[in-house]
C-alpha cells in the first residue's frame, strides 16, 4: 500500500478541535473511571486536535498499519470499533515538548455511523454539562 490511495480525489480531509465542555467531561470520565484519575495525562488528551480523513476507496486496519509499522515505527495505530464507529485512530507524538495530535482514518463506507455514533457520545457530555450547571463543580 502507498499514500496514492489519499489523494485529494479519493479522499476528503477535514480538522477538529475538540470543545471545551467536551475536554471537561472527559478530565471527569477519566477521574471516575480510568484507574481513579491515575492515568497519564497524555493519554487522556490524545485527541485534543486531530485531522480526519474520508476515504472514498475503502482502506483496511490491516493495510493502514503495515504502512505505519513499515515508515512510521514510532507512532501510534489503534482500531476503534465500538458502538458502530469503525476508524483507524494514529497517534502523533514526539515527546514531552511536541504537542500531540491524532489522525482518523474514516472509509466513506462508515461516515453515516461514525457521525451518528459521535452524536450519541455528544449528547452524553452536553447531559454531563447541564446537570454540572456549564461544567463549572
Amino acid at each position: 500500500m502507498d499514500f496514492k490511495k489519499f489523494n485529494s480525489e479519493n479522499a476528503t480531509v477535514n480538522i477538529r478541535t475538540k470543545a471545551k465542555n467536551s475536554i471537561e467531561f472527559k478530565i471527569e470520565n477519566y477521574i471516575k473511571n480510568h484507574e481513579n484519575g491515575k492515568v497519564p495525562i497524555n493519554k487522556c488528551f490524545n485527541d485534543l486536535f486531530g485531522l480526519r480523513i474520508i476515504c472514498n476507496k475503502e482502506l483496511s486496519f490491516d493495510e493502514i498499519l503495515n504502512l505505519i509499522n513499515t515508515k512510521y515505527d514510532n507512532l501510534k495505530c489503534i482500531y476503534s470499533l465500538r458502538n458502530g464507529y469503525k476508524a483507524t485512530h494514529i497517534y502523533f507524538r514526539k515527546g514531552n515538548y511536541a504537542f500531540q495530535w491524532e489522525l482518523q482514518i474514516w472509509n466513506k463506507i462508515d461516515e453515516k455511523n461514525n457521525i451518528n455514533s459521535h452524536e450519541k457520545y455528544k449528547q452524553d457530555y452536553v447531559k454531563w454539562k447541564n446537570e454540572n450547571k456549564g461544567g463549572k463543580r
